[in-house]
């Protein structure tokens, strides 16, 4: 599907997410709408804009927190910076309880990532042993830890959300 919100209207748009949400098979979409994307996907192969791609599970707030987790330490030892919180898209209305399902678990999967990140980290900074090498390590882990934080948040909105609709978590 190419661009498939460009020119549909609400109710069509809708009709095509649960749809989607029960195609039992791969479906290729290419679509600047995140929210859409969060919707209807799984997996993400996200385009840097340089040539470069990477397979991203979680749907976009995956893409989004891996983004935020291997950003590049300022040169210049600064104030540790605290990644953006990720914003669970607004609950819409009649949304799917399989389409919270599928985004509670993209969140999952964001989560988990994030957490790997910073343990991993958490781990270099044990074995670091110059100081300029510590320093950038910790404003990396603090960033790190920004994602795991908003990635946390972002699971938590969604699980109310589905304890909101009745679903087992």
């Amino acid at each position: 599907l190419d661009e498939p919100t460009n020119d549909l209207d609400l109710d069509t748009l809708r009709a095509l997410e649960d749809f989607l949400d029960d195609w039992p098979g791969i479906v290729v979409v290419v679509s600047h709408d995140r929210s859409f994307l969060d919707r209807v996907t799984d997996e993400l192969l996200a385009l840097d804009g340089r040539g470069g791609a990477a397979w991203i599970r979680g749907g976009v707030a995956g893409w989004l927190a891996e983004r935020e987790a291997v950003a590049a330490a300022p040169p210049a030892p600064t104030a540790p910076r605290t990644a953006a919180p990720l914003r669970p898209a607004k609950a819409a209305a009649g949304r799917s309880p399989s389409t919270v399902r599928r985004q509670l678990g993209q969140a999952e999967r964001a989560l988990a990532t994030a957490t790997e990140r910073r343990d991993a980290l958490v781990g270099e900074l044990g074995t670091a042993l110059d100081h300029r090498e510590m320093a950038a390590l910790g404003e990396r882990l603090a960033t790190a830890q920004g994602a795991v934080d908003a990635a946390e948040e972002a699971w938590l909105a969604l699980a109310d959300e589905a304890e909101a609709l009745g679903l087992d978590i």
